[in-house]
């Protein structure tokens, strides 16, 4: 699944963060029983790891509970495949994706997933028109019925559903329109911004369920970071971990202290690992914060997260 050595492990054992090499052929031992989460950064714009191509983008690799999930695609497909080749990942067996909005940085590598696995079931966000496809009431608009047939839309006669095409005409994807729990444990985070820039844009993130509370991966974070986690908190009081793009690049450090300290104290988020569009100076202070829980979560580093049940 992933090559032991491309990838830099952390492991959080019972509330401590232990730094090691992690072999997915390692025996357990058996008298312990643990839950074990993993994510791995497979497209992104910074990294320690030289055999790897940075770019401007984001997709990263969930494996939890035997479930194998790809969230976003990154920018890019020729740097996804060269980048998942060389951390000796498989797309032929996950078992669903999740595009977490329609910004092309993260669903640009769609070509090389569906050349990998086309029938994957892929989870996008619900909007009008949307690259995903979309669907509208024939009542969107307002019809004259004292025009000639052929001057109406349809003859006069139009379904009572319109649907819309999607820009991957054959690709299995199931839109989302609302919080919802896909299978017992991982719950789709749907939110839309109300953020100039994004206005109207939707955007789903996952949580994760996890005896330490949710593990929420982040696309872009576009919608808000505190109200992912407002929404979070319906379905688990506990946060442990944030990790993906956080949307901070252009905030000042005043904004950011503020930002950091209130996911610390008022959301009492354990561990931290921000990638992406979260920004250099937010990446400092949140490592300046968080000191031992921070966790550096660049292009080919693995987050292993493991659970005593």
């Amino acid at each position: 699944m992933f090559k032991k050595n491309n990838v830099f492990s952390k492991t959080l054992l019972l509330g401590l963060v232990i730094l090691s090499s992690f072999s997915f052929n390692s025996k357990k031992n058996s008298s312990t029983n643990f839950n074990e989460l993993k994510i791995i950064n497979l497209h992104d714009s910074f990294t320690k790891n030289k055999e790897l191509i940075m770019d401007w983008g984001y997709a990263s690799l969930i494996v939890y509970k035997g479930k194998k999930i790809l969230f976003d695609v990154g920018n890019d497909a020729f740097i996804l495949e060269k980048n998942i080749k060389k951390l000796g990942v498989d797309l032929k067996d996950i078992d669903f994706v999740i595009l977490s909005h329609r910004h092309s940085d993260h669903m640009g590598g769609m070509d090389y997933l569906l050349s990998e696995n086309p029938n994957v079931k892929i989870y996008a966000p619900t909007e009008n028109f949307g690259v995903y496809g979309s669907s509208l009431q024939s009542s969107f608009y307002k019809k004259n019925p004292d025009a000639p047939a052929y001057m109406q839309y349809y003859n006069g006669t139009p379904k009572e559903t319109l649907k819309f095409g999607k820009a991957w005409s054959k690709a299995n994807i199931i839109l989302v329109d609302k919080t919802e729990e896909i299978m017992p444990g991982f719950h789709l985070i749907f939110l839309v911004s109300e953020f100039k820039g994004t206005l109207e844009l939707s955007e789903i993130s996952l949580a994760i369920e996890s005896p330490n509370g949710n593990n929420i991966v982040i696309g872009c974070g576009h919608t808000g970071l505190e109200n992912i986690l407002n929404e979070s908190l319906k379905i688990n009081l506990k946060t442990n971990l944030i990790t993906g793009g956080f949307h901070l690049l252009q905030k000042d450090d005043d904004e950011l202290s503020n930002m950091v300290n209130l996911i610390k104290t008022k959301y009492k988020v354990n561990y931290v690992a921000p990638s992406h569009c979260s920004g250099e100076r937010a990446m400092m202070i949140f490592k300046s914060v968080y000191k031992n829980n921070y966790m550096y979560a660049g292009l080919g580093e693995e987050l292993n997260l493991k659970f005593q049940n």
